[in-house]
């Protein structure tokens, strides 16, 4: 499950696929409903063809993307809302866009074939922890403390990214000041 390799149309900016209806809620306009529809077909074909194992949920991952426009004096972040929304709705890739991370890392000017052309991999790192061996060597002293046989909401925080007072970095290592051993 490496990467997962996509190439796409160029999307609509943002600016031009939403519109607001006379109660003043935003909605997709139909172009924006018709690329979705098309990148979601594409998208199952693709990670079903490259066997691409959806991500855990809460698992972050790098989006690293080069654009070629059709024109210069575009906008690459313009571009990603319906890119990642329709990556999300296909059900395959990830649970949700809040843990993607995209990069913009080249555009060029393809006025003959504009497109966008990602790899998708998940990141080592999980929560504050760089990456699995840190967050085990963690979890292995929190499995001895009274707090983690009641669901402890300071491990639970930790995995989610959260910084908290009750865990301090000390070296490499976080370190939990309120660890209490099982008596």
């Amino acid at each position: 499950m490496a990467k997962l390799k996509l190439t796409t149309e160029l999307p609509t900016s943002v600016n031009h696929i939403y519109g607001r209806n006379k109660f003043g809620s935003t909605y997709l306009k139909k172009e924006g409903k018709d690329y979705k529809n098309r990148m979601i077909k594409y998208i199952k074909e693709e990670v079903e063809s490259q066997q691409w194992i959806k991500l855990d949920k809460g698992q972050y991952c790098y989006i690293d993307e080069i654009v070629y426009f059709n024109c210069a004096g575009r906008d690459a972040d313009n571009l990603k809302k319906l890119q990642q929304d329709s990556i999300t709705k296909s059900g395959v890739v990830w649970h949700d866009d809040t843990f993607a991370l995209p990069r913009t890392n080249r555009v060029y000017i393809d006025s003959n074939n504009p497109r966008i052309e990602m790899e998708i991999f998940k990141v080592d790192f999980i929560g504050i922890f760089d990456d699995t061996e840190s967050m085990d060597l963690f979890t292995s002293r929190c499995k001895i403390c009274n707090r983690y046989k009641r669901n402890c909401s300071i491990l639970n925080k930790a995995i989610e990214g959260r910084i908290q007072d009750e865990i301090i970095k000390c070296n490499e290592y976080w370190l939990c000041n309120k660890f209490k051993g099982i008596k």
